[in-house]
């Protein structure tokens, strides 16, 4: 499979090289942890925009500013896979096996979204556009044929990441339903930090019910990390364990932790303080907003960082 790292023992001396022993995997650096942030929080916000029905956030050249913000993160996303797959025939070539290979999935769905959402917010530049661009709960019948295929595609893209590292059979740390689980969770929290912030900002008030559904979804993300731990953990796997190590106290640590602290723990407090009190001072809500993100962000790169793999492969 193409996760397969390119030169499998290029960071090792050769002495290592006949001895059993857990290395770092290679091939998956910070350009992939942001390329599955930036995929991940810009169809999210898409997706949390209609359910919410929030209309707010500004505008850009007519359009609401939280899909174009959700375009942008989604194609730059795009751009990292084009140039992470290198040669244009192996680009065109990833759109072929559909059926048994995620990265093809994951393709395919992220250039479908990006069609489906510059069609749906195009009648903002262009009023004269016989569709509407308004959220689904106010839009026409075409413009609901276009959120719903959009949102269809838009999950597929949250998700496909954790299932291309869950197939990577040479990382055990990884092979784990939770793995595209929590990219799903991650990708979901960080949405809701990127669009509460974007409204706020914006001097507009957000539905009462966002708060609430997105303190479930920093406390069910919590839950899961420390599930997904204590799951892998289990099997008894001597590899895994290494790579927890390397998750709790070993090089990828300071970034797991700050995901945890800084990126749910935190947050989690400062929506329940605002919830209690029923105030939501807008500096909060975007302190919350940034925390997220940066929190979605980190626990991705951690998890690549504490990939180990056994080394000669057996």
């Amino acid at each position: 499979m193409w996760t397969t790292t390119p030169s499998i023992i290029e960071n090792e001396r050769p002495v290592d090289r006949f001895a059993l022993h857990y290395v770092p995997q290679t091939y998956w650096r910070v350009s992939h942890a942001f390329w599955f942030w930036a995929m991940g929080i810009g169809s999210g916000i898409f997706c949390l925009r209609q359910f919410f029905g929030i209309s707010g956030g500004g505008l850009f050249l007519g359009m609401n500013a939280i899909d174009i913000v959700g375009l942008i993160l989604v194609a730059i996303g795009g751009m990292i896979l084009i140039l992470d797959l290198g040669k244009p025939f192996r680009f065109l070539h990833s759109f072929l096996k559909p059926r048994n290979a995620w990265i093809s999935r994951g393709a395919i769905s992220d250039f479908i979204f990006l069609g489906l959402v510059v069609l749906y917010v195009l009648p903002g530049l262009i009023p004269s556009l016989p569709w509407s661009d308004a959220v689904f709960s106010q839009g026409d019948t075409f413009g609901r044929m276009l959120i719903v295929m959009a949102i269809f595609f838009a999950l597929v893209i949250m998700v496909y990441p954790g299932f291309v590292l869950y197939y990577s059979r040479n990382i055990p740390l990884w092979n784990s339903i939770f793995t595209p689980i929590l990219f799903l969770e991650y990708a979901v929290t960080g949405s809701f930090g990127l669009i509460g912030a974007m409204v706020v900002a914006n001097g507009e008030a957000l539905p009462p019910s966002f708060y609430g559904v997105f303190l479930a979804s920093l406390l069910i993300t919590l839950v899961s990390v420390f599930v997904y731990l204590f799951e892998r953990n289990s099997p008894g796997n001597s590899c895994i364990k290494a790579s927890i190590g390397y998750l709790l106290k070993g090089k990828a640590s300071g970034w797991f932790w700050f995901s945890q602290i800084v990126g749910s723990l935190l947050p989690i407090i400062m929506l329940g303080m605002m919830m209690t009190k029923g105030i939501f001072p807008a500096s909060i809500v975007i302190l919350t907003g940034v925390c997220t993100i940066l929190g979605s962000f980190t626990f991705r790169y951690s998890q690549l960082l504490a990939g180990l793999r056994i080394s000669p492969l057996v």
